[in-house]
């Protein structure tokens, strides 16, 4: 596939997100602001732009124009964004494309230890609270990882085109471990790696979580790893 379209779909996807959570926002600001969180892995942020607007293709659109389609997709669920990004697609491309605009919720997980019960004040159906943290912070620590798992590096493409990871957090939430849902306290891993953390089989090296804040990394290995399920 394209990295056009693979960062195009990235920064859609962010931006569904951050609409979900507060749709009072302007949709270029959500778009300026995404569009920064994808250059942030390294990406120039005038090509994430070019490559969202479909720059040197002939459907290219004026950010204000793609805004338009943004925001009909966003309120009323158009298909006039997914129609205009399938014009200039090759088969790889276009599978990505629908796969993303097809599935638009997040792929169940099971329950993992780094949940636990949240605080009686705002105790939530689990699954629901899940699929809530996934849509934000969680899914920005997978896209700058690049759905890379961090400890195994593996990367997991789905027949859609697009691709999976799971979020974990370093310390636990909720109680008895009350770790912060922030981005530095979050990793990206595969299925597998998610299971033996779960389980305390792994132990952290730091060089493998940079993004981490070295208090998780240390509380991880010497509070969590290797003690017995409870």
């Amino acid at each position: 596939m394209s990295q056009r379209i693979r960062d195009s779909v990235d920064v859609l996807r962010l931006i569904r997100d951050s609409y979900r959570k507060d749709n009072s926002k302007r949709i270029a600001d959500l778009r300026n602001k995404e569009i920064r969180i994808i250059a942030g892995r390294g990406v120039d942020a005038r090509t994430v732009r070019a490559h969202l607007v479909n720059k040197n293709k002939p459907s290219k659109l004026l950010c204000s124009e793609l805004d338009q389609l943004l925001k009909s997709w966003l309120e009323k669920n158009s298909s006039e964004l997914r129609d205009w990004y399938l014009r200039n697609a090759d088969p790889q491309d276009k599978l990505l494309i629908d796969g993303f605009f097809d599935q638009p919720h997040v792929l169940d997980t099971p329950k993992a230890s780094d949940i636990n019960d949240p605080p009686e004040t705002t105790r939530i159906e689990t699954t629901t609270y899940r699929i809530l943290r996934d849509t934000a912070l969680s899914r920005e620590v997978k896209i700058a990882q690049k759905y890379k798992c961090q400890l195994c590096d593996r990367t997991i493409q789905l027949p859609d085109g697009s691709f999976y990871a799971e979020a974990h957090h370093v310390r636990p939430l909720g109680k008895p471990y009350n770790g912060p849902d922030q981005r530095d306290n979050i990793v990206c891993l595969c299925p597998n790696c998610h299971v033996l953390m779960d389980y305390k089989a792994i132990r952290l090296d730091q060089s493998q979580v940079p993004n981490v804040a070295v208090a998780y990394v240390n509380f991880h290995n010497d509070e969590f790893y290797g003690k017995k399920q409870s």
